[in-house]
């Protein structure tokens, strides 16, 4: 189900070591004491590879380059990873 409906939306209950699961710790010692420890004590679906923001490292400083046209230069950079789609407004539709 984690899986399907995304570990963001699950949790786990570590149950006491006499417990082996919800029905039992009921049994064992009441009502009251399952209901806090949903309530309270539910941790976060076991994930790896995410991390906050602040754990990661600020990216190295791009490399930027001139497009080689003079007449551009003021105009736009070009720089690895990035995608540049550049257009004719002189152009008209595709059928003329």
């Amino acid at each position: 189900m984690a899986q399907l409906f995304g570990i963001a939306r699950f949790y786990f209950v570590n149950w006491p070591a006499s417990s082996k699961d919800a029905n039992d710790h009921l049994r064992s010692d009441g009502a009251q004491a399952v209901r806090e420890l949903v309530l309270y004590g539910p941790l976060p679906w076991p994930t790896s590879g995410l991390y906050r923001m602040s754990e990661l490292s600020d990216p190295p400083p791009m490399t930027i380059w001139p497009p080689g046209f003079n007449s551009w230069g003021h105009r736009c950079k070009l720089a690895a990873g990035t995608l540049w789609v550049m257009t004719d407004s002189r152009c008209g539709p595709l059928d003329q």
